[in-house]
């Protein structure tokens, strides 16, 4: 059985346990909380709740309620997504809610309606679509600078 693991300080970092010593290792004895791991060439459809933490790097089409969402470089995900921090290295399309914090890799493109309280997004990262914040908390300069920088501008604004 081929085992794999994943880096969770580098986004989209996956490969064969043997070949990647960092890293938590994915596996039913030991995983770090409550996680739903949808490797390459994998494709799910359906309905994901209750779970701590999804990792994607296959082909995910779902209605989503999780804490957080990790999209791989090679992984794609469609559907309503509602979790607390989302970090995208590869492609959403959908609608996306990241009640805490939203990440957006270099490699990442975003399509859709996206609600978040807090938005990073690096330099050659996409969103296509509706941005608002969930909330009106009180928004640095930081986030402000990087939500005009991605080109999106947060709702009455």
């Amino acid at each position: 059985m081929r085992r794999w693991r994943y880096d969770f300080n580098v986004p989209g970092r996956l490969g064969p346990a043997e070949a990647s010593p960092a890293g938590a290792a994915l596996e039913p004895e030991d995983p770090p909380g409550n996680i739903l791991f949808i490797g390459p060439d994998i494709a799910f459809k359906g309905r994901i709740f209750n779970c701590d933490t999804i990792i994607v790097h296959g082909d995910l089409e779902a209605s989503v309620e999780a804490r957080g969402l990790h999209i791989g470089d090679d992984g794609r995900c469609r559907g309503k997504v509602a979790v607390e921090t989302a970090d995208i290295a590869g492609q959403f399309s959908g609608e996306l809610t990241a009640r805490e914090r939203l990440v957006i890799r270099s490699t990442g493109r975003v399509e859709g309606k996206l609600l978040y309280n807090r938005l990073v997004v690096e330099d050659g990262g996409s969103i296509v679509g509706q941005a608002a914040i969930v909330e009106e908390p009180a928004v640095s300069v930081a986030v402000e600078n990087a939500t005009r920088v991605a080109g999106v501008l947060p709702s009455g604004g």
